[in-house]
């Protein structure tokens, strides 16, 4: 091949450098015919004369085109091109130095300082020469031009596949796809099993950490796939199962554009946006699309467990310990910060046992603190709860029942006043009815089609408002039956063996906000219960034991009996170290402990052994 007249000996005494770029490892696995023919781009050099040891390749396959600091190998070729050591570089079309006009001309102007020639496909430009500059500048203008409008006619395509019903993204595993692109079941039953099986286990357990430790022992494998690939069986774990609960297309309905690019982000290591969730408004819903997993209630169920579970301002996850407010509580002294909780026995061993700590100053070599018995906490906290869940007082019943009856007064005239309307207006129409001579057939044939219709309304309302007391009626009376029951039996629910600790702390969590303490003393912690409905906010004392102790001495002292003792105590809310109800018994015991002790230290102080 003749060597080109714009290529001179100073060019040939320097590199000549081939690159070549595929924006995906997919189209490098399966375009090879593309990459083949950027590879042969280097024969060009080598036809025009430069050595094979001044002739190199460079590429970043697998990297996108958009971005040229996440592509190493086209850094290194700016690197030689600034430090004078290219003479020619070779491409298979612009698009392949990028997709960027700005970068594209910079690249462009290193060039033109340095004497760097340029080959695309075969055909050599020279940055300095004007008309060539104009030339692959707007070359680098429509390539990007290209790219962008690419994206948007194939957006277009997808949005009007949309507004027929058809889903334009691959179904997860779980679903085929039919001739038509509809989506319906898979006919795998072990596929179909396994899936059913996650969801069934998780609202079983309502913990994506639980859910994995069933699964696997369980021996249930989970299915995954990618797109156009085929299925892979994955151990149970917690990133697998929260991808397939996190998806809403188990649905009925099927959702687009779940996540969008977010631009403000950095690109990724090969230089892709990276992504953010969707905003309601983004996204795009076809409702009842196909069959579901699970219900759309379902589907919101498990978005409620999993705000209860994960960290938020106002709570930390439910953790798998057996403390009721883990979580809750937080420190007035020290900015709210959240106390930690610690178990001496491990967190499924000891019913009592933990601890809720505040590090305080720890951390910055100052005191702790404090820390509260978790038990005696949790009794409290149980206390509240059920006292919310009690049967109503009077007061509150007859508050309620005036509320009912306002609003149903309130739609009684509401339908009242529509039926005093209705009636005018069947009179008015009967009038001009009457008024209509017999030589207007229209009119008369029109009015009383309007007086059939207003008649018709005003049989409907009457009908409608019986209906609708009778069927308010029993709904009033079944919602209160109900309630009687619950309410009757929950703390019998609630000390059930078949309710499990994670069931008392998400009730809990469904009802306390936060636990405020608010006062640290040695004998007793003053804390404060908000209520997530925005009730009144409950501020009790939790009783420490060095205060349960100076309360049994005071009383014994007053020559009080064991049973008035243990009333008192109960009545104060002090439950026993096992978290029971003090009886006679107990008390009993408890200040011969204390005896014991103090003979104990009396001892010790003397250097008397006891045996």
């Amino acid at each position: 091949m003749t060597r080109p007249s714009i290529i001179e000996q100073g060019h040939l005494d320097r590199l000549a450098v081939g690159y070549g770029r595929q924006s995906t490892e997919r189209q490098v696995e399966q375009n090879t015919g593309s990459r083949d023919y950027q590879l042969g781009q280097t024969r060009h050099p080598r036809e025009w004369g430069w050595p094979e040891e001044r002739i190199c390749w460079l590429d970043d396959f697998g990297l996108s085109g958009a971005e040229a600091a996440h592509r190493p190998s086209y850094q290194q070729l700016r690197v030689l091109v600034r430090e004078g050591r290219v003479g020619l570089v070779c491409v298979s079309d612009p698009s392949r130095l990028g997709r960027n006009a700005a970068e594209w001309l910079s690249f462009y102007s290193d060039c033109a300082v340095h004497r760097t020639l340029i080959a695309i496909d075969g055909k050599v430009s020279d940055p300095q020469d004007t008309d060539d500059w104009l030339f692959a500048a707007l070359l680098a203008v429509l390539s990007e031009h290209g790219g962008k409008n690419i994206r948007d006619t194939l957006q277009h395509g997808r949005l009007a596949k949309l507004e027929k019903g058809v889903a334009v993204s691959y179904p997860p595993v779980g679903y085929d796809q039919g001739p038509k692109k509809e989506w319906i079941v898979t006919n795998d039953v072990t596929v179909r099993s396994a899936v059913e099986t996650v969801f069934r286990v998780f609202f079983q357990k309502r913990s994506l950490h639980s859910t994995a430790r069933e699964l696997r022992r369980l021996g249930v494998k989970i299915p995954r796939r990618k797109p156009g690939h085929p299925i892979r069986w994955r151990d149970a774990s917690v990133p697998v199962i929260a991808d397939v609960l996190g998806n809403p297309n188990y649905t009925p309905d099927y959702y687009y554009r779940r996540r969008v690019d977010d631009p403000t982000k950095p690109r990724s290591a090969k230089g892709r946006r990276r992504v953010r969730k969707a905003k309601q408004e983004e996204m795009k819903c076809i409702r009842d699309h196909h069959d579901g997993y699970i219900s759309r209630d379902q589907w919101n169920e498990i978005g409620q467990i999993f705000a209860r579970n994960c960290w938020s301002r106002e709570h930390a996850p439910l953790g798998e310990g057996m403390g009721l407010a883990q979580g809750l509580v937080r420190c007035g002294a020290h900015r709210m910060r959240r106390l930690s909780v610690h178990y001496k026995r491990g967190k499924l061993v000891g019913l009592r046992s933990h601890h809720y700590v505040c590090k305080g100053d720890w951390e910055n070599c100052g005191p702790r603190c404090g820390r509260i018995p978790g038990g005696r906490l949790d009794d409290v906290v149980r206390d509240a709860v059920l006292a919310r869940l009690s049967p109503p007082d009077v007061t509150t019943v007859r508050l309620a029942l005036e509320e009912q009856l306002a609003n149903s007064r309130a739609e009684r005239r509401r339908r009242e006043v529509e039926r005093a309307r209705l009636a005018q207006r069947v009179a008015d129409l009967e009038a001009k009815l009457d008024a209509a001579g017999p030589e207007n057939v229209f009119a008369v044939r029109r009015l009383a089609a309007h007086l059939q219709q207003a008649t018709d309304d005003l049989a409907r309302l009457d009908e409608q408002g019986q209906e609708t007391h009778r069927s308010a009626i029993q709904e009033d009376l079944a919602m209160l039956s109900e309630a009687e029951n619950i309410a009757r039996n929950v703390r019998q629910i609630w000390e059930a063996p078949t309710t499990t600790w994670r069931d008392r702390k998400e009730l809990t969590r469904i009802l306390v906000q936060g636990i405020d303490v608010l006062e640290w003393r040695c004998e007793r912690v003053r804390v404060r219960i908000k209520w997530v409905d925005g009730a009144s906010e409950l501020v009790a004392d939790v009783w420490l034991p060095a205060g349960v102790d100076r309360l049994l001495s005071e009383l014994r002292q007053a020559r009080t009996s064991f049973t008035s003792i243990a009333g008192i105590l109960n009545e104060k809310g002090i439950r026993t170290r096992k978290g029971r109800l003090w009886a006679a018994r107990d008390v009993r015991q408890s200040l011969s402990r204390r005896a014991r002790r103090a003979r104990r230290e009396a001892d010790a102080r003397r250097g008397v052994r006891t045996v």
